[in-house]
């Protein structure tokens, strides 16, 4: 996936305008030569600070998720661009009093991506896992056979190996169960985001300082769906 600044750098519009600099330098007056890669130059670093560009690239960049998480993280994804959106068709003055939300809004989105991929890995495994085995029957087999066994050492042998896979029948157990959590992170943190989108919306029409008076909850709200993410993460990775 090219970087930021080299989509900036092989802009077709930017390469054109390169070109035609080098070119006017050449065949018409040397002055032009400088005044071009000035106008190439505020091109590409327009393109590189653009805000749109910078969440699309990170959009690209970002690989598939579990299957269940995938919906989930989409959603979040589309508000994500849904703020964005509704942060540039605002005027000048209000994009300015905005910007703190849409900051907020693409640490969460990153955040939460970032959360996903961990449990990506997990989930995919569990779903192997849960595939290629049957935790319950395999576990009744077991104890059919220890219930056989007339021989201490072999009935010894297959009772730990019951004790083996119902520790990990257990742990299969934790990591479905913290996998449902995230869904309900990742529906939580969608509502929260779309209430935000709301109260942008709301603001567009509203008054420059009662928006600006209005900002600081919206953010707030924000950083508290940050903080659940937080202790999420110290949580599993107190497990794992």
């Amino acid at each position: 996936m090219k970087s930021i600044y080299l989509t900036a750098l092989t802009h077709p519009l930017h390469t054109a305008t390169l070109a035609l600099a080098v070119a006017a330098g050449l065949c018409a007056a040397w002055w032009l030569f400088p005044i071009g890669i000035v106008l190439w130059l505020i091109m590409v670093i327009n393109i590189v600070r653009d805000p749109s560009t910078k969440t699309q690239q990170a959009m690209d960049s970002r690989a598939p998720l579990a299957s269940n998480l995938q919906p989930l993280f989409d959603r979040v994804e589309r508000v994500q661009l849904k703020i964005l959106h509704a942060s540039d068709d605002a005027d000048r003055a209000m994009k300015k009093v905005l910007q703190p939300i849409q900051v907020e809004a693409d640490a969460l989105t990153d955040r939460a991506y970032k959360l996903c991929r961990r449990m990506t890995s997990l989930e995919n495994f569990r779903l192997v896992s849960q595939t290629s085995s049957n935790a319950s029957a395999d576990i009744n087999l077991i104890n059919e056979k220890i219930n056989r066994a007339t021989d201490p050492i072999v009935k010894r042998e297959l009772e730990e190996t019951r004790k083996s896979m119902e520790t990990r029948s257990k742990k299969m157990d934790d990591v479905s169960n913290q996998i449902l959590r995230v869904e309900a992170q990742l529906l939580s943190l969608a509502n929260a985001m779309d209430t935000s989108l709301t109260e942008i919306m709301r603001l567009q029409a509203a008054d420059p300082a009662e928006a600006e008076a209005a900002v600081p909850d919206i953010v707030q709200t924000l950083r508290q769906q940050m903080e659940q993410l937080r202790k999420f993460e110290k949580e599993i990775s107190k497990r794992h």
